[in-house]
Formats: structure tokens, sequence, C-alpha cells
């Protein structure tokens, strides 16, 4: 996705990112903070953001740095106390064990690209295509009930690692509506 492309997606509340390990890898540490910041998104790396809506009521935004290749930390969680609902950013799905009873409703996360292969009647497949992610393997893509407080969300994307292709694993761009 090109720099003109994401400064053309317009939220009402804004539009925030973190970092992810292919936003590190092969130089892209160099452009990618840039392109964000250009594109008007808020790029955190082990930050909050409270974010208040037109009820009155705000939401605080925690996101954290990639595992792979950063050094992921929650920040203070007292803004937590001022928020009405708390959302976790963190890319690989498989870390949601550290942040589990942390206070977040909801956890978003990526990375998995879905495993980029599921054939129905066969999940071996996709069990075994996800494997080659490290930090993916107990959560691929979908909605999960962690618990009765906690959400995880783990996105599918729209890109390819490791095998270019996709073949059952529909790319996506996910909306929240809050």
């Amino acid at each position: 996705m090109n720099k003109s492309k994401l400064q053309k997606m317009k939220a009402k509340y804004g539009k925030i990112a973190i970092w992810g390990n292919r936003d590190y890898g092969g130089g892209a540490s160099r452009e990618y903070a840039n392109i964000m910041s250009e594109s008007g998104f808020t790029l955190l790396r082990n930050e909050n953001l409270l974010v208040p809506m037109n009820n009155g009521e705000k939401i605080l935004f925690t996101g954290l740095d990639d595992t792979l290749l950063g050094n992921p930390s929650l920040p203070s969680s007292y803004q937590m106390e001022e928020s009405t609902y708390d959302v976790l950013l963190t890319h690989e799905p498989d870390e949601v064990s550290q942040y589990q009873n942390k206070g977040y409703e909801l956890i978003l996360s990526g990375h998995s690209h879905g495993g980029q292969v599921n054939i129905p009647f066969i999940p071996q497949v996709q069990k075994k295509a996800a494997s080659v992610m490290k930090h993916s393997n107990n959560y691929t893509g979908g909605l999960y009930q962690l618990n009765t407080n906690e959400t995880l969300y783990v996105n599918t994307g729209i890109g390819t690692t490791h095998l270019s292709a996709r073949f059952g694993v529909v790319p996506e761009i996910a909306v929240f509506n809050f």
C-alpha cells in the first residue's frame, strides 16, 4: 500500500498504527515512521493514546512495539482510570497471554496472515502454513473470546509472507465502529 492510499483513508477519530516485524526489516524502519506521519497516522510504540468520543466517553488505545524485532513493553496504565473502553494493539497474536488480565476489553493483532492457506475440511494445512510464522500458531485469524471480559481479534491482513500466495484466506481490512 503506498503513501497516497494511506493518506486518503478517512477516520472520524484518527488513524493509529503500530510497528510490526515487516516495518523493521529490510531497511523499512528508516521510512516507516515518516510514511505513517505523512499519512496522518499516530504511530504508537509502547504508548497510550486516549481518544475522546462525541458522547463524552474515552477509548484508550495502547500500542506495543513488535515482538520479533522490537522491544514491547506495556506503558503505565494510569490512563485506564479515565477511559470507558481499553484496546491493546499488538502485532503478534500469540503474545496475548502476556497481556491478558491487564484491563483491556479488546486486543487487536495481525501477523498471521491467516496462515495464507486454508483448505476446508483439512485444518492441518492451515496449521502447518501458520507454523512457519513465529508467534501466530495459536491464533491465526478472526475473533477469540479469551475470557468473559477480553476479546482478541486477529486480522488476516492483505499481504503474504514466506509463501507469496494466498489460498482460501481472503485478504481483509477490518473496520471497527465505536
